[in-house]
């Protein structure tokens, strides 16, 4: 998965731009952290940090980069 958190152009709307060879990588490794419906994300240039947790008792991070 490619990254970008820079413009190409100056009237583009979007902050990062995401690209993907197979996105079946992807939905694997949020379907192993998937036991609540909710998830914070927290992206950077190193890549996406997907963090869900239950009841403050167990918490679950998923690392794309």
């Amino acid at each position: 998965m490619s990254l970008s958190t820079q413009q190409a152009d100056n009237d583009s709307q979007y902050l990062m731009v995401a690209k993907l060879d197979n996105a079946r990588h992807v939905s694997t490794i949020l379907k192993a952290i998937h036991f609540k419906d909710t998830a914070t994300v927290f992206a950077s240039p190193m890549g996406l940090k997907v963090t869900t947790e239950d009841a403050k008792c167990v918490q679950a991070n998923a690392f794309i980069q």
